[in-house]
């Protein structure tokens, strides 16, 4: 699913199977309101894996809700794993909202990535499980549950 340009978006519901390289994104809406929710995001073929699970690119402005969503990888290749839910704009700006709720991400490289968002009323980032797995004895590639970078104002709390 890909939408891009200044709408206002709900993806929810969906089982998103097969992906190559992004299940859902969303870019490019400066101001609106973005909800993917109750989402399951799966790959099923052991030797391809996605980039991104959730995707939300330059949505400066906008109102976020990201709840309730399933997102599992289960390519072995390590290089090819990628990360669950993506959030970023090119310069830093504010954006509102949430990534919540029992939000499920299994066997990513990095659960949930954010980059430049000011969350000027506490972005946050609440009650998400993400699970790593070696595929192999000698994987030694860095693993992030959460990675923030030029971030402010984000709230992390009650993450597994």
């Amino acid at each position: 699913i890909d939408v891009r340009g200044l709408v206002n978006t709900s993806v929810q519901y969906n089982n998103i199977r097969e992906i190559r390289n992004v299940g859902v994104r969303v870019a490019l809406a400066n101001g609106r309101t973005i909800s993917v929710q109750n989402n399951t995001i799966s790959n099923q073929t052991v030797n391809y894996g996605f980039s991104q699970g959730i995707a939300l690119v330059d949505v400066p402005n906008a109102w976020v809700t990201v709840t309730s969503n399933t997102i599992l990888q289960t390519s072995s290749v390590p290089n090819q794993l990628g990360t669950g839910i993506y959030l970023a704009c090119v310069t830093p700006a504010t954006v509102f909202g949430t990534i919540a709720n029992h939000t499920t991400l299994a066997r990513v490289r990095t659960g949930i990535h954010l980059i430049n968002i000011q969350g000027k009323y506490a972005f946050t980032i609440l009650s998400n499980s993400i699970a790593f797995t070696k595929p192999n004895n000698f994987y030694t590639t860095e693993h992030s549950g959460i990675r923030l970078e030029g971030c402010a104002t984000i709230r992390v709390d009650n993450n597994t």
